[in-house]
């Protein structure tokens, strides 16, 4: 069962409204496309309607905003106009973020597939079968695609064929988190309570450290340091190279957002509706802001500012330094995806089945730990270097919109699928 949050008369009503000035599945232009640097705060500088939610995240690359929704479509977008360019239908649900890398489009779908998709054209180049359905956002790892499923197997795929270079089969829990490469190894987290760290090349396992409960916030490295939240309710520091933990700070609820690292803060959200910056060093709480709602939408960081999303269909824009709020846009329903921003435009999908393209309120791009290793999401094409962290390839001078860099810094569609099976299980 999918989360609803408003009743179907509300989104029908709304559905009417949008169709009729925008036209089905069609953007809504607000104003004109001014500069990044005057865009008010929090102004609509478009919104494009699918039939369903908008949990993935928004990745853009070459002024092409690539996105998944509930209706099981892969969109990709004009960043300046919001007019789709194309769309591919998958099987089911598409709660996974895309990443683009050499020409490519990697997503996963809940109808147990991973994908490779023209970016041009959206034209299926491979497909690879998993063994369950595929919430996680692909990483990619120089000429490899790393991938979990929901039946506990990572896979790393040949990125021009979908061949299977290897397989590692963990407990069998659900691995809703997308990988984390770095250094070596690529770090997930498991329904089992358990983060791994599996050798990047191999898919051996290194170490693993148990939590208190599942683990679907997908994971951030910083200066040595493994960053990620449990729905046991703690946020952990653990060392990247042995596994040991450094220091745990615990929330007032289950921790699906995923963390960023900006300027020695972690940033991150959790259920209990609060967005907190905690000390990277010592997991000391430097502030914390309070929403109306759940925060599963994962923090990113541009210019001072935080950028996240909450179940009280809001986004908002923070001071980084002292948790203010700078200003708040209102969407129809729960922002659960995660913000991208590229040039002062903050792209964001919301559960009112719309991408957003809001005025962010600052000249620059998303920055933090999250960008540079190319996990659940980047700007220029990017890879990630297995050896030492992440390389951007690609032009990276694209004018306008699209900007010299971004970030999802997002719970990744793992943590949706792992809302709908635990929603499910209740019921």
């Amino acid at each position: 069962m999918g989360y609803i949050s408003q009743n179907e008369s509300s989104r029908t009503t709304r559905r009417a409204y949008l169709r009729t000035v925008a036209g089905i599945g069609g953007s809504l232009a607000v104003g004109t496309a001014a500069s990044q640097t005057t865009r008010a705060t929090g102004d609509v500088i478009w919104r494009f309607e699918t039939d369903a939610d908008v949990f993935s995240s928004p990745t853009v690359v070459d002024g092409t905003v690539f996105v998944g929704s509930h209706d099981s479509n892969v969109y990709a977008l004009d960043a300046a106009t919001g007019d789709k360019q194309w769309a591919f239908e998958t099987g089911d649900f598409v709660v996974s973020s895309p990443t683009v890398a050499d020409g490519s489009v990697f997503v996963g779908s809940v109808d147990h597939s991973v994908y490779a998709l023209d970016s041009k054209t959206g034209d299926q180049q491979w497909t690879f079968d998993a063994h369950g359905p595929v919430g996680s956002s692909p990483t990619v790892m120089d000429t490899t695609v790393v991938v979990g499923d929901a039946v506990g197997s990572v896979y790393a795929l040949e990125m021009t064929t979908g061949d299977k270079q290897w397989e590692t089969a963990l407990s069998g829990d659900a691995i809703h988190t997308s990988p984390t490469i770095k250094n070596g190894f690529a770090f997930v987290g498991s329904d089992d309570h358990t983060v791994y760290a599996l050798d990047a090349t191999t898919g051996d396992e290194q170490w693993a450290f148990e939590t208190g409960a599942a683990v679907v916030s997908s994971l951030t490295v910083a200066d040595g340091t493994v960053f990620v939240g449990s729905h046991d309710g703690n946020v952990y520091a653990l060392d990247a190279t042995t596994g040991d933990k450094q220091w745990a700070f615990t929330t007032g609820s289950d921790v699906r957002s995923s963390p960023t690292v900006a300027d020695d803060s972690v940033f991150v959200g959790s259920d209990d509706g609060r967005i907190y910056a905690l000390d990277a060093e010592t997991g000391d709480k430097r502030w914390e802001f309070t929403t109306g709602l759940a925060v599963r939408s994962s923090p990113t960081v541009a210019a001072g500012t935080v950028f996240v999303g909450s179940g009280d269909n809001t986004v908002y824009g923070l001071d980084a330094e002292t948790g203010d709020s700078r200003w708040e846009f209102e969407a129809y329903a729960p922002v659960e995806s995660s913000p991208t921003v590229v040039d002062g435009t903050v792209f964001v999908g919301s559960n009112d089945d719309s991408v957003y393209a809001l005025g962010a309120g600052v000249g620059e791009s998303s920055d933090g730990s999250r960008v540079r290793q190319g996990t659940l999401g980047h700007h220029s094409e990017a890879t990630t270097d297995a050896g030492g962290g992440s390389t951007s390839e690609g032009d990276t001078s694209t004018v306008g919109i699209a900007g010299t860099l971004a970030a999802v810094a997002g719970i990744g569609g793992g943590g949706y699928l792992a809302y709908r099976q635990s929603s499910a299980r209740e019921q």
